[in-house]
């Protein structure tokens, strides 16, 4: 993952790369919760989770 920000007047673009490990095991959407195991990132930052329709879409 990357993120990048820049203006009109910047002339190099900084990459923040962090590093982290998630473990989540393979479960039904139950009362609009998930249960994430395990979280550690080298930065503050956030979990997004997207709905799987089955085929990786």
């Amino acid at each position: 993952m990357g993120v990048t920000s820049c203006s009109d007047d910047d002339d190099s673009i900084d990459v923040i790369a962090p590093a982290g490990n998630l473990v989540v095991e393979n479960q039904m959407l139950e009362n609009n919760m998930l249960s994430i195991s395990n979280v550690s990132m080298s930065q503050d930052g956030w979990v997004v989770i997207h709905r799987d329709n089955g085929d990786g879409g």
